[in-house]
């Protein structure tokens, strides 16, 4: 929860704690997939490194989402398909997700971040204000930059496999982590400004 921010000595804890609830959250659901795939093909030859491939896309494609949680419709310019209750969902439900984290690191986020959190205060505006200035002081990028982290570690495991039609299947998967509609929607709305 957000209130245990202080909690961490330091970005590299909160990390390791992150990666853990991304792991539980998206990263294990990726793996179970690749164990019923091969129990299916009968064929675990490249089983540990699909395993390793599928927790690091899981992780990455969770971290993907929490960044996409501060996306707002834009004059219909990218259809997001989320809904007015969408908006911010992880804040307003207690989630110290890594935008979250790297928001109440700000001190122009700080008190903003803090108020809707505690008081389940918000608003259309100051949802705009807040995912403004986030992209401004570079929140979003920074929550980026760690989404491509996994993005190469996930990419490394595709590089011990044969190449097959299967492997290029994967390797489209995985451009999620690098090219996806919010990160297209955040350059859109914000980079003019």
């Amino acid at each position: 929860t957000i209130d245990k921010y202080n909690r961490f000595k330091n970005e590299k804890e909160y990390l390791q704690r992150y990666e853990e609830r991304c792991y539980l959250i998206t990263g294990i659901f990726q793996e179970k997939i690749v164990e019923v795939a091969t129990v299916f093909s009968k064929n675990t030859e490249h089983k540990d490194t699909l395993l390793k491939f599928a927790k690091y896309l899981g992780i990455g494609i969770q971290i993907v989402n929490d960044i996409g949680d501060f996306i707002l419709e834009i004059d219909g310019a990218i259809d997001t398909h989320k809904d007015h209750q969408d908006y911010f969902a992880d804040l307003r439900n207690d989630k110290l997700t890594l935008p979250i984290y790297y928001a109440i690191g700000n001190q122009k986020l700080k008190n903003d971040i803090l108020k809707i959190a505690k008081e389940d205060t918000y608003g259309f505006t100051l949802y705009q204000n807040i995912a403004e200035t986030m992209y401004k002081e570079g929140i979003f990028n920074k929550s980026k930059k760690i989404a491509l982290e996994y993005y190469k570690l996930a990419d490394n495991e595709l590089k011990k496999l044969p190449d097959s039609k299967e492997k290029s299947y994967l390797k489209h998967m995985l451009l999620l982590l690098k090219v996806n509609k919010y990160y297209t929607t955040l350059r859109i709305k914000y980079a003019s400004n």
